[in-house]
Parts: structure tokens; C-alpha cells; sequence
């Protein structure tokens, strides 16, 4: 049974994977703003990643903290199309309002559109919001790529 949905095509891995394509390497929708944020937290090279500065990766309540502030500043924009506060420096909402600064998004935006294969009324507001969801894991893999998560057992387990 046909439910209607869009099958996005899958595209060849490389750093232009066009809007609307499925990049292989994250399974994610390809859109700019995707790609921006990916690019930001996870950059190419011998850059540091800007987030999560090393005075938080194992401080639970302050990424807790900084991801909800940042990921309620992203759907109050998107539902409320209010501003995004620019936030303090190395925060997660700094690197967010960086990366939206002179943006319409989440509205018709030529720095971040929205691919073809969802720029119809309901698909806009369904692929805003599943950016937003990307936007969350991004800034997980960001922590996880940081060394964030705990702390190390001993591998093997010993036997009790």
C-alpha cells in the first residue's frame, strides 16, 4: 500500500551531495543546513571542533544544560519564529545563532533552503522540524566525537 511518501535518492559520498539527496555516510537528508552544522561540529582536517569546549564534555548537567537551551532556541524559532539569542562564547547556541546569522530560516531562506522533493506546504514544515532532529544528533556525535560519555572501564571485564 502506497503511503505517499517521498523515497529521497541516495548520492554519491562527497561534501556536495546535492539538497534532497540521502548521504550514505550518515544517512541523513542532505539539506545546507545539515551540512552546514555537520561541517561546523565535525570539521575536516586538523581543525578542533568548536563544541563542546574540553571545561564540559564530562559535566552532564552542563551539556544537558547547553544542548536544551540551544534545541528550544531552535524549535521557539521555528514554531515562534523567534530570534535566535546569539548565546556566550564555545556554547552550543552560539554555534547554532553563528551559523543561522543573516537567515530567514526556518521561513523561505536562500542560505538554507528547503530541498525540492519537500518544498511543498506540509513537506516544509516536516523537513524544518527533521532538521532540527539532525541538529540534535549532530551535536550528540559532536559530545561522543569529543570524548564525552562517561568513564572508561577496563576492557576486558575482569572476572568477579
Amino acid at each position: 500500500m502506497d503511503t505517499g511518501t517521498v523515497q529521497p535518492p541516495v548520492v554519491e559520498t562527497s561534501t556536495n551531495n546535492p539538497p534532497g539527496g540521502v548521504d550514505p555516510r550518515t544517512g541523513m537528508v542532505e539539506s545546507k543546513f545539515i551540512a552546514g552544522l555537520r561541517n561546523t561540529l565535525m570539521p575536516d582536517g586538523p581543525q578542533p571542533q568548536p563544541w563542546p569546549p574540553r571545561g564540559i564534555i564530562n559535566d552532564r548537567a552542563k551539556l544537558v544544560a547547553e544542548m536544551t537551551t540551544m534545541f528550544r532556541a531552535l524549535f521557539l524559532r521555528f514554531e515562534k519564529h523567534l530570534d535566535i539569542p546569539r548565546g556566550p562564547a564555545n556554547s552550543a547556541l552560539r554555534v547554532v545563532s553563528d551559523m543561522l546569522q543573516g537567515s530567514k530560516w526556518p521561513l523561505a531562506d536562500r542560505k538554507f533552503p528547503v530541498p525540492a522533493a519537500y518544498n511543498d506546504k506540509k513537506g516544509k514544515v516536516a523537513f524544518r522540524r527533521y532538521e532540527i532532529t539532525c541538529a540534535m544528533a549532530l551535536f550528540y556525535q559532536a559530545v561522543h566525537g569529543a570524548g564525552g560519555g562517561g568513564v572508561p572501564t577496563d576492557w576486558p571485564p575482569k572476572d568477579p
